[in-house]
C-alpha cells in the first residue's frame, strides 16, 4: 500500500476521471441523474423522505476546487426539487486523508464517517 501510494496516485487518477465527465455532461451522467429522478417520484410515491448526500473526493479537498460533480449535482437537483446535503465544505476543516481509509481516496476513514454521521444527526434533530 505504501508502494503504491507514493508511485501511483490513484485518488487523483479517479477523481479527474470522473471530473471530466461531469465537466463534459456525458450521457451516462444524464441517465444515472434520470435514475435519480425515478426513485425520488418512488419515494414520494409512499411518503418517504428523499435526500441525496454528496461526498467529496479525497483528491478534490486535497488540491481544493474541482468541484464540477458538486456544481453540476447541485444544479440538477434544485431544477428536480430533490433535496440534498454537499459535505464538501464539512470534509475541508482537515486535511483530506483524515477522511478517507489509507491509500484510499473513495472509502471513508472512522473520522469520515464520523462526519457524516454528525451531519445527518444535525437533520434529524
Amino acid at each position: 500500500m505504501l508502494l503504491k501510494k507514493k508511485f501511483f496516485d490513484r485518488s487523483k487518477r479517479y477523481a479527474l476521471h470522473d471530473i471530466g465527465i461531469y465537466k463534459a455532461r456525458t450521457s451516462d451522467i444524464d441517465k444515472y441523474l434520470n435514475d435519480i429522478i425515478s426513485i425520488k417520484s418512488k419515494s414520494d410515491k409512499f411518503n418517504i423522505d428523499f435526500l441525496v448526500v454528496i461526498l467529496p473526493y479525497e483528491y478534490q479537498l486535497r488540491m481544493g476546487g474541482h468541484k464540477a460533480p458538486q456544481l453540476l449535482l447541485k444544479s440538477f437537483f434544485e431544477k428536480n426539487s430533490i433535496k440534498f446535503l454537499d459535505l464538501y465544505e464539512d470534509f475541508a476543516l482537515l486535511n483530506s486523508e483524515a477522511y478517507f481509509l489509507y491509500g484510499d481516496g473513495m472509502h471513508l476513514s472512522s473520522l469520515g464517517h464520523e462526519t457524516v454521521a454528525k451531519k445527518m444527526l444535525e437533520i434529524l434533530k
